[in-house]
């Protein structure tokens, strides 16, 4: 609370008094400040009153009376002079108190005085400060109260051998002390009692108010943090099944990806299976299967590779009615109906009917040959080795 005083005419002085309400939350800090103001005008009483010069003469003098007034207000400050006084050891002074009014009438209000700090420094009721000679140098305190408001003095303890410096370093008077007076402001308001409880109650209105719409906030972020609370709840809960959903989800994607792979693996043993068995089939029909010439079509057992009457390479029989070959009357070597001249000795081909028309009417009875690379016997008919195709040679 601040408390300004101006003085704009010699009948008229105006009052303004501020203040400042901070309260501090968890999240920041609200300030309420309030400002009030009172004009006052001299009114003349018809009882005598201090002149000027009476009244600066008290002001300048520590121990001159206060302002008598007829009518006295409530105490309004208290004022102790001098604020500080310079004392040596051994010494005693009185200082003076006194209690005004806010027209700066004398209250008469009882004061009390103590010793706040200082050691061998006491004080009386009255008080008269006495320092005692074994005292310590330095600084004590001295407590004056009135109406529940305390002024403090200052009382500087020296010995004698330092007293002069001190006084000239303190600047303080010739005897010590100071020129001003240490005051407290006893009312915290001067503007008459129905002004201080208008604006007490508007003051503890704007509290009221303020803290219900502080209580108010705190219900509706109280209630917002609940809604939050809930719903962050409702979806870690949404999310967490989300989360079971898709784990079942890849659990049968999986399942499924597995099924279909061990069902393409069986299929393809199957079908390995069944190429192997067919090749089986196949390697087997073809080691029965009979062979035959594709020159003259004779027919062969399984096994020979070569036809002993013309040199042929053998080929599994096909069953087909593919014409005869043609055969070399040179080198009796048979090949297929294309070929018309012998690749070997380059003579006209002729057709196998041909050939074995011809043959049988000229024939004789054939004497037995040999085939000279494998030592094989055959009869006087083949003309090569039907297991290697070397052509054959008479025996001896």
């Amino acid at each position: 609370m601040n408390t300004l005083v101006q003085v704009t005419s010699d009948s008229h002085i105006d009052l303004a008094e501020t203040g400042r309400y901070e309260i501090t939350l968890t999240d920041g800090k609200c300030t309420a400040d309030i400002k009030r103001t009172r004009g006052f005008d001299l009114v003349k009483s018809a009882a005598p009153v201090a002149s000027a010069t009476a009244t600066a003469s008290a002001t300048a003098t520590a121990t001159a009376p206060a302002k008598v007034c007829t009518q006295v207000g409530e105490p309004a400050r208290l004022e102790v002079r001098p604020s500080k006084k310079l004392m040596k050891l051994g010494d005693t002074f009185t200082f003076n108190a006194i209690v005004l009014d806010a027209n700066g009438c004398g209250t008469g209000t009882k004061t009390t005085w103590a010793v706040e700090s200082g050691a061998g420094v006491t004080v009386d009721p009255s008080g008269l400060v006495t320092v005692a000679p074994d005292a310590t140098e330095g600084t004590a305190t001295i407590v004056a109260t009135a109406a529940g408001k305390s002024a403090k003095v200052t009382v500087e303890v020296s010995s004698a051998a330092h007293y002069a410096d001190l006084l000239a370093s303190s600047g303080l008077n010739s005897s010590g002390e100071s020129d001003v007076a240490s005051t407290a402001v006893i009312a915290s308001s001067s503007l008459g009692a129905k002004d201080a409880q208008s604006d007490d109650s508007k003051r503890v209105m704007r509290r009221n108010v303020f803290i219900a719409v502080v209580g108010g906030l705190t219900l509706l972020l109280a209630i917002i943090a609940l809604v939050g609370f809930r719903r962050s709840k409702r979806a870690a809960a949404l999310a967490r099944e989300a989360e079971e959903r898709h784990e079942e989800r890849m659990q049968e994607f999986e399942s499924r990806q597995k099924k279909r792979a061990e069902e393409h693996a069986a299929q393809q043993r199957a079908h390995e299976e069944s190429v192997k068995k067919a090749e089986a089939v196949k390697a087997k029909q073809k080691a029965n299967a009979q062979m035959e010439c594709p020159s003259c079509r004779r027919e062969y057992p399984p096994g020979s590779q070569f036809c002993p009457h013309d040199g042929s390479k053998l080929q599994a029989q096909s069953g087909s009615s593919a014409p005869l070959g043609n055969i070399c009357p040179v080198c009796k070597r048979g090949y297929d109906a294309q070929t018309k001249v012998c690749p070997a000795d380059g003579e006209e081909l002729v057709p196998q009917a041909a050939f074995r028309a011809t043959a049988q009417a000229a024939a004789v009875k054939p004497r037995g040959k040999i085939c000279p690379t494998c030592g094989g016997r055959f009869e006087g008919e083949a003309v090569f080795c039907g297991k290697d195709g070397t052509a054959l040679v008479l025996l001896n």
